[in-house]
């Protein structure tokens, strides 16, 4: 009988590094997998964050109260929007601790962003702004664009700002948030309840986009 042949030096030299490429090859696979993974675990979860946070901005704003004050002997409602903040009064309120200012009732609220992200400012309606206290709603939102409806002869239109002389609440409110280096979200628009009803036809807003969630009269 021959005798068998076995592998020479350089066959199992070439094995080898045969067998160490293609274990990099699925390490490097399987890192790209879990990167990718990742990242979309990271993005769900800041998609859901977003979404809570402007389902809670959407139930502040639909808490809405046309809220009267007296200035200077004129009579002015206490909502002030303006392109990227708003402060207004809400019944839209959580309990959350045993201080007089947690208690639920009408509260005084301040929407604005800034480096730090969407802030919220709130206090008892009765607190000037200074005496509010301050969060930080999300940190993912570099910016914040709001709308007002307005009310005209020739029938509803957008504004960029509400005065307080109007004396009223406009007939809904629509906002988005602007995304750190990502864009700008769809229009959210909450139809306030103790506004007046809309009057006169049906108008697009600027820029040929019409007001969502809102019907024509």
């Amino acid at each position: 009988m021959r005798p068998s042949r076995g592998f020479t030096l350089l066959e199992v030299l070439l094995g080898l590094a045969l067998t160490v490429l293609l274990l990099a090859l699925l390490f490097s696979a399987l890192r790209l997998a879990q990167r990718s993974e990742a990242r979309g675990r990271k993005m769900q979860e800041a998609s859901q964050r977003l979404r809570a946070t402007a389902e809670y901005v959407a139930w502040l704003l639909r808490g809405a109260y046309p809220y009267m004050t007296e200035k200077e002997g004129q009579s002015l409602v206490v909502f002030e929007g303006k392109g990227d903040s708003l402060v207004f009064i809400t019944s839209s309120t959580l309990r959350y601790g045993a201080a007089l200012q947690d208690e639920p009732g009408l509260k005084l609220v301040r929407l604005w962003s800034d480096e730090e992200g969407l802030k919220m400012a709130e206090g008892l309606f009765f607190m000037t702004e200074e005496e509010l206290q301050e969060y930080v709603l999300d940190e993912a939102v570099g910016g914040l664009e709001l709308g007002y409806l307005q009310g005209t002869e020739e029938g509803p239109r957008w504004a960029s700002e509400w005065d307080p002389q109007e004396g009223k609440l406009p007939l809904a409110v629509r906002f988005r948030f602007v995304l750190q280096g990502q864009g700008r979200l769809s229009w959210v628009v909450v139809k306030l309840r103790t506004a007046e009803p809309p009057t006169g036809p049906w108008q697009e807003a600027p820029g040929g986009e019409r007001g969502e969630g809102l019907s024509p009269p």
